[in-house]
């Protein structure tokens, strides 16, 4: 016998596991670069808001003009 279970052996797998993943998660470089990935993506969502405001607004002014244009077409 090995003198492990199968249980015991699965268990300190976790436990490695775990302890990686919080080592890495406290590096002071994954927090930098998760913040600045972070960062990144607001602005990216923020002109992307934008940039949907500036689409709408001339779908908006397309659709008023043409409208408009049908409105005067059966006027005359």
């Amino acid at each position: 016998m090995s003198g492990q279970s199968e249980d015991q052996r699965e268990e300190y797998s976790l436990r490695a596991l775990y302890f990686w993943i919080i080592r890495i998660w406290q590096h002071p470089l994954f927090l930098r670069l998760f913040l600045f990935y972070a960062f990144m993506l607001g602005i990216f969502e923020f002109m992307l808001g934008i940039f949907e405001q500036i689409v709408l607004f001339f779908m908006m002014l397309l659709w008023f003009l043409l409208d408009a244009a049908e409105a005067i077409a059966e006027a005359l």
